[in-house]
This record gives structure tokens, sequence and C-alpha cells, in this order.
């Protein structure tokens, strides 16, 4: 085999062992990124899920401040009578 055969044969190889590399590289920098945008998705919807039960909190705290109010002022027409 002469020289430039070697030459180009061991040229070929780490071309290819480095292409391999980098796609293997590649794809796992690849799966790490999804892996966090499920987690992000996860942690986004926990907080949307808090932000629908906290909204419910306050509209409910909003009616009893309101039949609240009433009996108020049912109490105070009553001791002002």
């Amino acid at each position: 085999m002469s020289l430039t055969a070697r030459a180009s044969f061991i040229g070929c190889c780490i071309a290819s062992v480095s292409i391999i590399g980098f796609v293997h590289y590649q794809q796992s920098t690849d799966r790490a990124k999804l892996k966090e945008g499920v987690y992000r998705d996860i942690e986004r919807q926990a907080v949307k899920q808090q932000l629908t039960i906290n909204t419910y909190n306050l509209n409910q705290q909003k009616e009893m401040e309101k039949i609240l109010r009433k009996e108020q002022a049912i109490q105070d027409e009553a001791l002002q009578n």
C-alpha cells in the first residue's frame, strides 16, 4: 500500500470517527434540551393550575365578603332601630 493510500485511508477513518462522534454528541445534547423542555412545560402547567386555584379562592373570598357585608348591614340596621 502506498503512502498516499495509507494517508487517505487514515484521513477518511479519522473523518468518519469524528463525524460519528459529533452526531452522537449532538443527539445527546438534543435529548437533554428536549427533557428540559418537558420539565419547563410541567412547571408552566403547575403555575397555571396554581393561578387557577388562586383565582377560584379569590372569587370565593369576594362572594363571602359580599355576604358578610350584607349581614353586617342588616345587623347595623337592626341595632339602629
